[in-house]
């Protein structure tokens, strides 16, 4: 939408970037800060199932003409190093950076310990264009 709405000497002038993250990853995330406080929380199958949960495909808000449009990529499992990473593209100096949303799962389980064949087979099907074009891989 951006692209369309300024030059295209503009676009190609200005430094493009974003954040991506590993969607098992991410929506495990969703999964604990939406059902944050539920006393009796919903299990991952039946949040991801849930007709309210619109997940967002990255690769297609990122994407311009099946491309991905942006100068560099944040990776959220690589925050800090990347983010630093745009800031010396930027010649910037980084700030550190907030921990938000913080404290809603255990650190102690990893988000991969939450699935099973089926609901990651879910995650692989709503995700396959970002999982194909980020490189994810379930465990990683």
């Amino acid at each position: 939408e951006i692209h369309d709405k300024i030059s295209t000497d503009w676009w190609n002038e200005y430094f493009k970037f974003s954040a991506v993250r590993n969607p098992w990853d991410r929506m495990t995330s969703a999964w604990f800060w939406q059902t944050r406080g539920d006393t009796n929380r919903r299990d991952l199958l039946t949040f991801l199932n849930h007709s309210d949960l619109k997940p967002i495909s990255m690769f297609e808000q990122l994407s311009l003409n099946e491309s991905v449009c942006t100068d560099f990529l944040i990776r959220y499992e690589n925050l800090n190093e990347d983010y630093k990473k745009v800031c010396k593209l930027l010649k910037i100096n980084p700030i550190e950076l907030p921990h938000a949303k913080a404290g809603y799962k255990s650190k102690d389980v990893l988000c991969w310990e939450h699935y099973d064949e089926h609901t990651k087979k879910i995650i692989e099907f709503r995700f396959k264009d970002d999982i194909e074009n980020f490189r994810y891989k379930f465990g990683e």
